[in-house]
């Protein structure tokens, strides 16, 4: 059995840049302090750990991706409003990408835990992954294609078919990093 495909490295190489960053910024505590808010959320998150499953998780974040992706769109779009340099509008691009990536890999983790607690295959983590991995980049591509046509406007004799031909490229990519089937 396949334990680990090209994608489950590097989504792991992405997650360890965005967790230590997570872990620097994060150290807060939340809540009034109060004994009784701390101990029913407390409840409330064992309750919601024990009803996790990867139907629930996938559900949780491909909402949560679904509903960030527009706003990426629009920040990205507002960002470059009036930019004419084109490395600045990718630099842009990818860190509109990178919100959406890191609630993949979020998502992601939550499905390796539960494999881990559940004692499931790989090939369950790796199908429930997928269908995650699919919402992300369907909407990774609405950024993309929003970076496309604002970087369109920059490029003399830029048209749709070379546009299409971009998209094709970022999909082939996109295929590629996808996991490869469990043996």
């Amino acid at each position: 059995m396949k334990l680990c495909s090209r994608s489950s490295v590097a989504v792991a190489a992405v997650s360890a840049v965005l967790f230590s960053s997570a872990l620097l910024t994060g150290c807060g505590s939340a809540g009034s302090g109060a004994k009784g808010d701390v101990s029913s959320s407390a409840a409330a998150a064992v309750q919601k750990k024990a009803d996790e499953t990867y139907d629930s998780i996938y559900d949780e974040y491909s909402k949560q991706i679904e509903e960030a992706a527009p706003k990426a769109v629009e920040e990205f779009k507002k960002q470059a409003e009036g930019s004419t340099d084109v490395k600045k509008l990718a630099e842009v691009a990818n860190d509109q990408v990178k919100t959406l990536a890191k609630i993949m890999t979020d998502g992601s983790k939550k499905m390796a835990e539960l494999r881990e607690k559940n004692g499931d295959s790989y090939k369950t983590y790796e199908k429930n992954y997928k269908k995650l991995y699919k919402v992300y980049s369907d909407k990774a591509m609405d950024v993309y294609g929003a970076y496309l046509d604002v970087y369109g406007k920059q490029v003399p004799g830029y048209n749709d078919q070379m546009k299409q031909q971009l998209i094709d490229q970022y999909k082939a990519t996109v295929q590629q990093l996808a996991p490869a089937e469990s043996e």
